[in-house]
This record gives C-alpha cells, sequence and structure tokens, in this order.
C-alpha cells in the first residue's frame, strides 16, 4: 500500500542536520484521495491536497521508470530535506555517482520556487571541498500543467509530467 523514500545520505559536512526518516507515499494515490472520500471536485478546491497527491503521483512514475532501468544496477531514489527547509523531491543517484535532484510542482506558476530550491541544494552540496561532489547530471522541476518543457537560463530543466514517459 505505502513506498517507503529514504533520505538522501549526501557526502558532505554542514551544520545543518538532514531530515532521516524516510518519507512514505502510497503505491497508488487514487488510494489516499479514496480513503478520504474527495471527489474531483473537491480535490481542485484544495490545493494542498491536490499538490500533495500531485508529488505522490510523480514520485510512483519515477519508481516506475528507475525499476525499469537496464544496466548493472537499478538506480536508487531518494528525497533531501535539511533541518533549515531545504529540500528536492527526488535525487536519483546512479551507481558510478552520476544523480539528478528533482522538484515537483502542480502548478507552472510555482516552477521557479522550485529551481530556486534545486540550485540552493546543489550549490550547498558541490560547495563543500571535501565531499568531492560533482554538479548533478541535471535539475528539473516536473509541473503538473503547461505543454512544452524548457530550460531556465540557470540549466534547470521544467518539464510537464505528460512529457514523461517509458
Amino acid at each position: 500500500m505505502r513506498e517507503e523514500l529514504p533520505c538522501w545520505d549526501a557526502p558532505i559536512k554542514a551544520r545543518n542536520r538532514m531530515r532521516v526518516k524516510p518519507k512514505r507515499y502510497f503505491v497508488d494515490p487514487s488510494l489516499a484521495v479514496a480513503a478520504l472520500g474527495i471527489n474531483p471536485s473537491r480535490l481542485l478546491e484544495n490545493g494542498q491536497v491536490f499538490g500533495d497527491m500531485f508529488e505522490n503521483l510523480v514520485i510512483r512514475d519515477l519508481l516506475v521508470y528507475t525499476s525499469a532501468w537496464v544496466g548493472i544496477e537499478r538506480p536508487k531514489v531518494y528525497f533531501y530535506r535539511d533541518d533549515k527547509g531545504l529540500e528536492a523531491d527526488a535525487i536519483i543517484e546512479l551507481e558510478d555517482g552520476r544523480r539528478a535532484a528533482i522538484e515537483i510542482k502542480l502548478g507552472e506558476n510555482k516552477a521557479q520556487d522550485g529551481v530556486d530550491s534545486l540550485l540552493a541544494v546543489s550549490n550547498k552540496i558541490t560547495a563543500n571541498p571535501y565531499s568531492q561532489q560533482r554538479d548533478p547530471s541535471f535539475l528539473m522541476v516536473i509541473v503538473g500543467n503547461g505543454m512544452y518543457a524548457h530550460t531556465t537560463p540557470e540549466g534547470v530543466h521544467v518539464v510537464p509530467i505528460t512529457l514523461l514517459g517509458a
């Protein structure tokens, strides 16, 4: 019924502690909607619940896509959050250390918030010379609406969920 997403153990030395408890997501977010007894119109009226269900849906899709990975080892999916609120909704990491950081926003009008968060996470991780971390392979904000993907001037990809596919 649920999937646990572990916290990414970022190899950084920082005063800020990271969240260590896993986040829990429904295997199918429609189960949560049904359990809450929310119909579509009520879901649309409650932006917070709708956003949470959208994040759950995207995480589920990322887990499905990474499970289909053909290679030596399946990529691992984590989340990142420190005690100051700095976060990335998903970190996808390959065995060789390459990784991507992803933020999930329901509306494209919130994409810049995701861009700012991802850049802050990336800067924090790569700023420590002792961590020997290279820049993420890519940063991406997945949004719930929009017809086209684009790349911001900072190099962050903003992609509607409808453009993701296996």
